[in-house]
């Protein structure tokens, strides 16, 4: 799974019908539509067992205005994932490929197939906010203008790529624009998903209540107050997850989003200190650098900021009350991240890590109870995310 032109086609259309119906939102703003319309991006990407896909039901990845957004008028929510009693757990990300990253196994291990396997009765389902559209492109011969106007389009397919290698049958998109690096240009655009969430955190918000109501999840993992690492699209992640977990549980709350549903538990995904400086250790042993490693030509005041963003994503291990056994889908996890081709290096140190590696390195995805709303409070650490639901 490497470019949008090794995709396949499916992927691609899956992934758009997965966009928020956010973006098919009334504008006021007058804003022009950047890059390919939704009607080419179909004809281009859509096989014929796709050619009855609905234009009306599909969000235009591409439309977005800096004006307030009017909700369409359209159903306003979807009946529940399933009717079998599965506990869910909801992850909601920034953009593809962080969830991946981050709790890959974890997916792995949660999602309906794997689970069943197992004879239990559990499934995932993953939210992203934007497309990713203006990340970087590893692969040399194709960061070019064109793959760059693009992107979004092509990381949508390589989502569905991710997701089918970990198991993962649901998946949706929010439709805000990518915000960039704190400082950039387009951080400061007005249709990005950090501006949205700076000048209207409910509005905002109301896209992810509506999926909490409809699929009804038990538990929500996204990221710490930092994000992980300070990007902007994941800060705001993390504050619209935040807000959905305090008003999605109360019907006065926007009753046109659907009926109340409070998820009983919410988590933030961490990177505990223990665990960073071992992987980095284990890098550097071998001559490896990762963006952990102290930048060596660094003028002093770069190291200065160096020195303090590193120390914004430190984790005290005594902080972490959840630890994921994933040595089972070290495998699936690693043909994700291949997956997201554009975005992660071959030789870079996601994948210079061997299996055996990860098993030494503890093999484990962890995580803190942030909030919970269980009649008992639950028995720290764990070793389940659904601990106290079973």
């Amino acid at each position: 799974a490497a470019g949008a032109s090794e995709i396949d086609a499916t992927d691609v259309v899956a992934s758009l019908r997965r966009v928020s119906r956010r973006s098919l939102a009334d504008t006021t703003g007058g804003a022009e539509h950047e890059g390919p319309s939704l009607h080419a991006l179909l004809c281009h990407f859509t096989p014929s067992s796709h050619a009855r896909l609905s234009a009306s039901r599909v969000a235009d990845p591409t439309a977005h205005s800096p004006a307030r957004h009017r909700l369409p008028a359209v159903p306003a929510y979807d009946a529940p994932m399933d009717n079998e009693g599965r506990l869910l757990l909801m992850a909601v990300h920034a953009h593809p490929d962080d969830e991946t990253i981050s709790m890959g196994g974890t997916l792995a291990h949660y999602a309906a197939p794997h689970a069943a396997a197992r004879g239990e009765s559990t499934d995932v389902i993953v939210v992203t906010g934007t497309r990713g559209e203006l990340g970087e492109i590893v692969i040399p011969e194709r960061d070019t203008p064109e793959e760059h106007e693009r992107l979004g389009v092509t990381r949508m397919g390589e989502i569905a790529a991710a997701m089918r290698a970990l198991g993962v049958q649901r998946w949706e998109n929010l439709g805000y624009r990518d915000s960039g690096m704190e400082g950039s240009e387009e951080n400061a655009d007005p249709r990005s998903f950090h501006q949205h969430v700076s000048n209207d955190l409910d509005e905002t918000t109301e896209p992810l209540v509506r999926l909490i109501r409809s699929a009804r999840p038990d538990v929500i993992a996204t990221y710490d107050d930092f994000g992980g690492y300070g990007h902007p699209d994941h800060i705001a992640a993390a504050k619209i997850a935040r807000r959905a977990w305090e008003v999605a549980g109360d019907p006065a709350w926007r009753p046109e989003a659907g009926p109340a549903w409070a998820p009983k538990k919410l988590y933030e995904t961490r990177i505990p200190d223990s665990q960073r400086d071992a992987v980095l250790a284990l890098l550097e042993s071998r001559g490896i650098e990762s963006w952990w490693s102290e930048p060596k030509d660094a003028t002093p005041e770069d190291l200065e900021k160096w020195r303090t963003w590193r120390a914004a994503m430190a984790c005290p291990d005594e902080i972490i009350t959840t630890r994921i056994d994933i040595r089972q889908h070290l495998a699936s996890k690693r043909s994700a991240i291949e997956a997201h081709a554009t975005q992660i290096k071959p030789d870079g140190p996601l994948l210079m890590l061997s299996e055996d590696d990860q098993i030494a390195l503890g093999a484990r995805e962890q995580y803190r109870l942030i909030a919970h709303r269980l009649d008992v409070a639950p028995t720290l650490p764990e070793k389940d995310l659904f601990a106290g639901l079973r």
